[in-house]
């Protein structure tokens, strides 16, 4: 039987798919996760967890040459939460 090592936080599932290139897949089911926090009283973007994965997708919809679905989906979970894409630091785990 084959075991992966499972990523243990939302961030890093990001990260790695935006290593394999697989963003396309992975931010839609990212943005349908985090769109249902947004009613939460305990999942804010105060969460630190919270604050670090819209960290990393403000640091995405930075980038040059992002698809246009992407970006899409990236602001979608912005607007979830009712804030807009620059009020966020980007993170720099990407340009590592």
């Amino acid at each position: 039987m084959l075991t992966l090592p499972l990523p243990s936080l939302p961030s890093q599932v990001l990260v790695e798919a935006y290593q394999r290139g697989r963003l396309i897949a992975v931010l839609p089911f990212m943005q349908k996760l985090l769109e249902c926090c947004k009613d939460s009283r305990v999942f804010r973007p105060t969460n630190p967890m919270i604050a670090g994965i819209l960290g990393l997708l403000a640091e995405l919809h930075s980038l040059k040459g992002l698809k246009i679905n992407n970006v899409f989906s990236i602001e979608l979970v912005f607007k979830a939460f009712c804030i807009v894409a620059e009020d966020v630091k980007p993170t720099d785990i990407l340009r590592r």
